[in-house]
């Protein structure tokens, strides 16, 4: 179970970094980075973009607690 989620983690960080090369990282030769030569971009992007991107498919919490209808009553603070 350990490795497997190792190798998750591991996934996540191999997909971030090419995220991050492609878009983000500006190439020496070409002065641009390898989306915009790609056509796939027009502008350089940054860390930031990558964090809302992230945000944006993150799905939200859910409410923690009992769930509705079991027979749990909150205690009473004194």
């Amino acid at each position: 179970m350990l490795a497997e989620r190792d190798s998750e983690a591991s996934a996540k960080v191999v997909h971030l970094r090419t995220v991050y090369n492609n878009f983000c990282w500006l190439h020496t030769t070409l002065r641009v980075t390898p989306a915009m030569e790609a056509g796939i971009d027009d502008t350089v992007r940054d860390v930031d973009w990558i964090v809302d991107l992230i945000d944006a498919n993150t799905p939200k919490p859910k409410k923690s607690g009992p769930k509705p209808g079991t027979k749990y009553k909150p205690r009473k603070m004194a």
